[in-house]
């Protein structure tokens, strides 16, 4: 099981915005981070890229043997939009007056490809993963197109 948590930031809405992912492989005593910012954006596009970054990681550098993959965010949009079936219905309407298409087209192909749930975490209340993701997306909002990842002790 692979467990990911994810959170998008945005000083002014719009505004500079950074994101991150905190990706845990199994139970290993290391934590992968991605995390990258944009110059002008929403909160919404930094929540949205959160979770196609990290997922993105995983997938591309094969970090998985078919494993299932609890991604956590706090973003009832997104989590709603999936596990209420928001994006299948936006799919089928082609994206017609859905904002950032592009970016709900690219998550549904990962989540395609991968055996992804989505769980809302309570943002803000001592989760130390999903506090880690939204302190790391915040420091990213000044670090705009510098997208970097790194590993780090789970303690």
């Amino acid at each position: 099981m692979i467990t990911m948590y994810t959170d998008g930031a945005c000083k002014g809405n719009p505004g500079s915005g950074g994101y991150a992912a905190v990706i845990k492989l199994n139970e290993v005593d290391t934590l992968e981070v991605i995390s990258g910012g944009d110059q002008y954006t929403t909160n919404n596009r930094m929540e949205l890229t959160a979770v196609i970054k990290g997922l993105a990681y995983v997938y591309d550098n094969n970090k998985l043997n078919k494993e299932d993959i609890l991604l956590y965010t706090d973003s009832q949009y997104i989590v709603r939009a999936i596990n209420e079936n928001w994006l299948d219905n936006w799919i089928n309407k082609q994206f017609k007056n859905v904002k950032n298409q592009d970016l709900w087209f690219m998550l549904w192909k990962y989540i395609c490809k991968l055996n992804v749930k989505f769980q809302w975490v309570k943002g803000h209340d001592g989760n130390t993963y999903n506090e880690l993701a939204d302190q790391l997306a915040s420091e990213a909002c000044y670090f705009q197109d510098k997208a970097f990842t790194y590993k780090m002790n789970k303690n």
